[in-house]
């Protein structure tokens, strides 16, 4: 039992238990280009125990050409006695996958001074240069895409990006945009100013973490127009929360909307006018034909009683006659 506890309490364990617990590899090298301690890290790399590395060369360990590459940098840093910071370099592990490393050469000295190999230190950066790549793609295709695009951050509504087209949109210079607030973009109207506008759909997006529709913006010289606008949330790795908006000047297109408007209404301005002609038309034709039939009638009505009429002016002008048929 006391074995064990002296065990535990050994420097040289402890030491060797924080060097293995290092999540980045440590490699000592000699002057000769040959592995003299590696930790656990190192070890799991290649795909094998830290004994059978240990003594080994590079040359036995890697390719030529990997093991080359290494060798020179290390030769450099021991002649200039200078440690090589920062080197962004590929390794491929025993499993054939390619990995992104940081590393870090320093000069590793003996107990007398005198500079003896090197201790490489490396850490993994795949991942980091995963979402590099993908950073660069996205701002490739922002810069790019026919839409003016912005980043916004969500915690101050501060501008962090805009592309190209977004600033000959706005009709501002490259990069005077970025540091600004978001509502410089909206138009003032009766209902908000453009620091409440941007308030409110700040507020939705916060809620529902979208907001498309259309606005009325404003360019730098003071000229407003209208966009079209998607607005989406998502976390930055360096900005944290953001909003990604798309704009679209739907100018012409409001415009020819108006006047489609306008002359729809004029079209059905028109149609009422025609209706209420034709049922003045039609009213007139109504009492045209009654006009007709009342003549008609009143004209057969004066044919009947002309026989009448005559026999009774006769009558009236000779009143003998009907004394003498008494």
């Amino acid at each position: 039992m006391s074995h064990e506890k002296n065990r535990a309490l050994d420097p040289s364990s402890e030491m060797q238990l924080i060097f293995d617990s290092v999540p980045a590899t440590i490699w000592y090298k000699d002057a000769h280009n040959r592995l003299l301690r590696v930790n656990r890290a190192a070890a799991e790399s290649l795909g094998l125990p830290a004994a059978e590395i240990e003594g080994k060369t590079c040359e036995e360990l890697f390719s030529a050409e990997a093991a080359a590459h290494y060798y020179a940098d290390d030769l450099q840093v021991m002649r200039s006695g200078q440690p090589k910071l920062g080197i962004v370099e590929t390794m491929r592990t025993a499993s054939g996958e390619q990995k992104w490393m940081r590393t870090d050469k320093i000069p590793w000295r003996d107990a007398q001074g005198g500079i003896s190999g090197v201790l490489v230190l490396a850490l993994d950066i795949t991942g980091l240069k995963r979402v590099e790549e993908a950073l660069r793609l996205q701002s490739e295709i922002a810069r790019n895409m026919a839409e003016g695009a912005s980043l916004v951050r969500a915690s101050d509504g501060i501008i962090i990006y805009a592309n190209e087209h977004l600033e000959n949109m706005f009709g501002y210079e490259p990069g005077e945009m970025i540091g600004r607030h978001i509502s410089i973009v909206n138009a003032p109207t009766d209902k908000a100013s453009p620091e409440e506008t941007a308030r409110d759909i700040m507020g939705i997006l916060e809620g529902t973490g979208k907001w498309h529709g259309e606005i009325n913006n404003i360019k730098k010289d003071g000229t407003p127009f209208w966009c079209e606008v998607s607005v989406s949330t998502f976390d930055h790795p360096q900005y944290g929360r953001v909003f990604v908006s798309i704009h679209t000047d739907i100018t012409e297109r409001r415009r020819a909307q108006e006047e489609l408007q306008a002359s729809h209404s004029k079209l059905r301005e028109t149609l009422t006018k025609l209706q209420d002609t034709q049922k003045q038309l039609i009213q007139q034709e109504r009492l045209s034909a009654l006009g007709q039939m009342a003549s008609g009638i009143a004209h057969d009505f004066n044919n009947a009683l002309m026989p009448v009429l005559g026999f009774t002016e006769i009558l009236l002008s000779t009143p003998d006659i009907l004394d003498k048929r008494k």
